[in-house]
């Protein structure tokens, strides 16, 4: 599937700001990286061989880098848990200073109990 150059830089610059693409705009955005590849592959004078050798290369690399987007959304959503967690914790820590304070204050308000004579 081959799609016009205006939609391919649109799709390209949506993708490199980290817009979401749909799926089929994904593949467009594929199609059209695959066809400058083709293109440049050419101009650099590539045999069909080598131009298959740099894009099963390139397929490699695309690959690695979906696995690194992944690692990365896994790390993300790692980071969101923890700070739940953390935020947990704070509110756990601030119910138990005001608790102690609160023990603190009632037991300052007691009067103090006369001393038991020894023996």
């Amino acid at each position: 599937m081959e799609i016009d150059d205006e939609l391919g830089r649109r799709l390209h610059d949506r993708a490199t700001r980290g817009q979401p693409l749909s799926a089929a705009e994904r593949a467009q955005l594929q199609s059209w990286y695959d066809k400058w590849d083709r293109i440049e592959m050419g101009q650099l004078g590539l045999t069909p061989e080598q131009m298959a050798a740099e894009e099963a290369q390139l397929a490699e690399l695309h690959a690695q880098v979906e696995a690194e987007e992944t690692r990365v959304a896994e790390l993300i959503e790692s980071n969101w848990e923890l700070d739940r967690q953390n935020e947990a914790l704070r509110a756990e820590i601030e119910s138990l200073r005001l608790h102690l304070a609160e023990r603190a204050a009632s037991l300052s308000a007691q009067p103090p109990q006369p001393a038991q004579p020894v023996g």
